[in-house]
């Protein structure tokens, strides 16, 4: 007889440690876990793990010797005030709710194909919690980079109750999208709600 893990035994440390290490081994063999300039929102129960990739470029005051590269040394030397701009650019609330970004996780990653010491991206790793039905999740970031490729973020998510997948792009010009905004409009129209 095998044994079977039960989803309600998985805790939110378990899934971090194991996305985090995998982010470890993708490091150690020169692969991105994540492809540049996009995000990921998975809706488990009432939490939202977040999961994106953020160049370094949009980060403020990290740059100490302003050299225009961030090291190592640089990113880990300003690991806190990274974290207080990422929780301060990154929101996700609903029509009700606005969420709070929960055990947040950086990995700096090298530029793709270098032996560098400079990072050049950052996945942010991210737990909100929403309390109530999930429906429509108005979703801000206010971090994008000086370079015209890094001006924008992909974020795909999916509707926890259906196969529904939505994406928004957003921009300095855009940074806040709606995902499932369809699906809600179609529940509302198929239940005779405005």
């Amino acid at each position: 007889m095998t044994a079977q893990i039960q989803p309600q035994s998985l805790n939110i440390n378990t899934l971090i440690v194991a996305l985090l290490a995998s982010l470890l081994w993708a490091g150690h063999a020169k692969a991105h876990l994540m492809v540049e300039q996009t995000g990921v929102l998975n809706i488990v129960g009432d939490d939202v793990f977040m999961a994106l990739s953020i160049p370094v470029s949009a980060l403020e005051n990290v740059d100490q010797d302003d050299d225009q590269e961030v090291s190592l040394f640089e990113f880990n030397s300003r690991r806190n005030e990274i974290i207080a701009q990422i929780q301060t650019a990154i929101a996700l609330e609903t029509e009700s709710v606005s969420a709070d970004l929960h055990d947040l996780r950086l990995v700096p990653v090298r530029p793709h194909g270098h032996d560098s010491v400079y990072v050049s991206q950052v996945i942010v790793m991210g737990r909100f919690t929403l309390t109530g039905s999930i429906d429509a999740l108005n979703f801000r970031l206010a971090l994008f980079g000086k370079s015209p490729n890094e001006r924008s973020m992909k974020i795909t998510a999916k509707h926890p109750h259906s196969d529904t997948e939505s994406v928004v792009v957003l921009t300095p010009s855009a940074p806040n999208g709606t995902l499932f905004a369809s699906t809600v409009a179609q529940q509302s129209q198929a239940s005779g709600r405005p």
